[in-house]
């Protein structure tokens, strides 16, 4: 969009539907919501965190590492969902903020971005469908990877 800044960001939507859908995958994809792969991803990272957390309590009393995992497991659920509140601040800036009509105008995509971006979005959606092959795959490569 020409920068970093929100502004930037104003309008883009009705100008370029298929970058604006494939920014909103990639949004909701890295705060972490379902259809997406980082759906998948946070969900392994807070699963292994409180396997963690569950293997440290002693005789099922929680203990102070225990409790640490336990805390470390609120915090970057916490963390979730504040960045989902900035990203869907972006989402606003492009579909429902009118484009600074003073400023630098923005030229259509070429075909060849959209379908980049398309690419580059449709693996996010369909890593959830396909996760368990996906997943029992990248546990082969790595036992013949990193286990003698």
């Amino acid at each position: 969009a020409g920068g970093s800044d929100l502004k930037n960001f104003r309008g883009i939507a009705p100008r370029m539907p298929v970058m604006a859908i494939a920014m909103f995958f990639f949004l909701i994809s890295l705060t972490g919501l379902p259809p997406t792969g980082g759906f998948v991803g946070k969900l392994m990272l807070f699963k292994a965190v409180m396997g963690a957390g569950i293997g440290h309590m002693a005789d099922g009393a929680i203990t102070f590492r225990s409790a640490l995992y336990f805390a470390l497991a609120v915090v970057g659920v916490l963390n979730s969902a504040v960045s989902l509140y900035y990203y869907m601040k972006i989402m606003k800036a492009m579909v429902f903020e009118k484009a600074d009509e003073t400023g630098p105008q923005l030229a259509k995509a070429a075909w060849w971005d959209a379908a980049y971006a398309v690419g580059l979005a449709v693996p996010l959606v369909a890593l959830l469908a396909q996760f368990g092959p996906l997943s029992k795959l990248t546990a082969w490569c790595f036992t013949k990877t990193f286990i003698p």
